[in-house]
């Protein structure tokens, strides 16, 4: 305590002995009502003396928090008592500017030695840098400034012309979604003004990294090299460089090849879907049930049976175990691609029915995020000890779907032929729960998540391009008004 005092009084010491040694030359005093200035800093007065100048400020802070300079004079020293910044030099008369900044704010003060001084101002902003310069330009910049500026600013007009013409020309040739053979890809596309892309990589957590304001030029068009480049506002630019086959049907972004995605065929669909539904119709061999394998175990006996009355316990094995080689499916095999856990990880539905009751029997794979495809335990959905009457999923063109904590869950519904024109129809909640398939009875009425409505797309014929729509329409989502 002792030593703060001491310090407090030899500073005020200095100030004394400053004022008392000096003799006073000039004074100012500011109109600051028609004076252009940073909001919430601002010049009084600014009073010169034979050994220092001190300027007023009006502020609500301390000005212990900004850095000063005095451009011209270099022997300059800073100190603040208050609201005045003193400033001690051996030519205090040739202190006509003063800068003032920090971390967010940067000020400029021009003519102090006048009854109207000229300002400009910028702020920071983190997500685009320092903004534009604000305050009295006209006043503040000399006719010689005002010229050169003029120059750089045409000089940088013309090069924004040819860089704008440059990114549209590579733009036009680097449009599309590209998708790697291990799952990247890159979406390149244009939102209302501007240009974006979407570069996703399976071994980021996360994954995504979305950029809306981006630049494209070329690097070596003769080598078919071109580049991507993304200010992140820090100062820091991020560059892709990628180089196009001749065909441009595919390029290189560091060791992986990327393929153009058929546009036709996929510009409707979400991107992540792309490179696992083609590993679904590369090995539709493990899901695709020919009527003469499904014939062969058609008797009810044949049915893997697993008495599931709940959501299955992620700890039991028995539970979690995935599904038997048996497949049960007699007649009307339809397929639909869906997403119904909403995980990036598409699935192929796989449904039909047996018998007269039309009673419904269904099995779901999953390509999962390493592209194996595996197969969801579907019990729930074909054992007859479970439920007497299945769901009808290749009847379902739309239904229900309710956001929950659990995830997504869908009302569908079983429907059995009883005989003389009478049906029986039953509503289910249907959900993909631990890599199982979890049916609860249909209290959606009840809950609070949100509702909206998905659609399906059943086909017969297995091709990419009925794969694709069938995952479009899914996605395709509507609201609930």
């Amino acid at each position: 305590m002792k030593n703060l005092k001491y310090i407090l009084f030899f500073f005020l010491f200095d100030i004394l002995v400053l004022t008392a040694c000096s003799t006073k030359t000039a004074s100012y005093t500011y109109n600051t009502n028609s004076i252009k200035h940073p909001e919430d800093l601002y010049i009084t007065q600014t009073t010169y003396y034979s050994d220092r100048v001190e300027i007023d400020f009006n502020y609500k802070y301390s000005m212990d928090y900004f850095t000063f300079g005095t451009p011209g004079v270099s022997d300059s020293k800073f100190v603040t008592n208050k609201k005045t910044l003193i400033i001690t030099t051996d030519s205090p008369l040739l202190i006509t500017s003063l800068n003032v900044y920090n971390d967010y704010m940067q000020a400029e003060y021009r003519y102090l030695n006048s009854d109207k001084y000229a300002c400009i101002y910028r702020y920071w902003a983190d997500d685009l840098g320092w903004l534009e310069d604000e305050g009295d330009k006209d006043r503040f910049y000399t006719d010689e400034e005002k010229k050169q500026i003029k120059e750089i600013q045409d000089e940088l007009a013309e090069r924004r012309k040819f860089a704008e013409i440059e990114d549209e020309e590579v733009f036009q040739i680097l449009k599309g979604k590209w998708v790697a053979d291990n799952g990247e890809y890159f979406d390149i596309f244009e939102h209302e003004d501007h240009h974006g892309f979407l570069h996703y990589m399976p071994n980021v957590k996360g994954g995504f990294e979305e950029w809306p304001y981006i630049t494209m030029y070329k690097v070596d068009e003769a080598a078919g090299k071109y580049g991507m480049n993304y200010s992140e506002g820090w100062g820091v630019n991020v560059d892709y460089d990628v180089i196009l086959s001749e065909d441009h049907n595919s390029f290189i972004y560091e060791t992986n090849t990327f393929y153009r995605a058929d546009e036709d065929l996929w510009a409707d669909v979400d991107i992540r879907y792309i490179h696992p539904i083609q590993i679904l119709f590369e090995n539709s061999d493990i899901w695709d049930f020919t009527e003469e394998e499904a014939d062969d175990v058609s008797d009810e006996d044949d049915l893997n049976v697993t008495d599931t009355d709940d959501v299955p316990d992620e700890n039991d094995p028995n539970e979690m175990s995935s599904d038997s080689d048996v497949k049960t499916v007699a007649e009307g095999i339809k397929y639909a691609v869906t997403d119904l856990d909403d995980n990036g990880c598409p699935e192929i539905i796989v449904s039909g029915h047996t018998g007269d009751e039309q009673i419904g029997y269904s099995y779901i794979y999953e390509v999962k995020e390493d592209g194996t495809i595996k197969p969801i335990n579907s019990n729930s959905l074909k054992d007859r000890a479970f439920l007497e009457y299945p769901p009808n999923l290749y009847l379902t063109d739309s239904c229900e779907r309710v956001s929950t904590p659990e995830g997504y869950k869908y009302v569908v519904y079983a429907s059995a032929d009883q005989g003389y024109d009478v049906f029986l129809k039953k509503n289910y909640l249907l959900s993909i729960q631990y890599d199982s398939a979890v049916i609860e009875k249909d209290n959606s009425a009840d809950l609070p998540g949100y509702h909206d409505t998905v659609n399906f797309f059943w086909f017969d014929d297995i091709t990419l391009e009925n794969m694709a729509e069938s995952i479009r329409v899914f996605t395709d989502i509507e609201e609930i008004e």
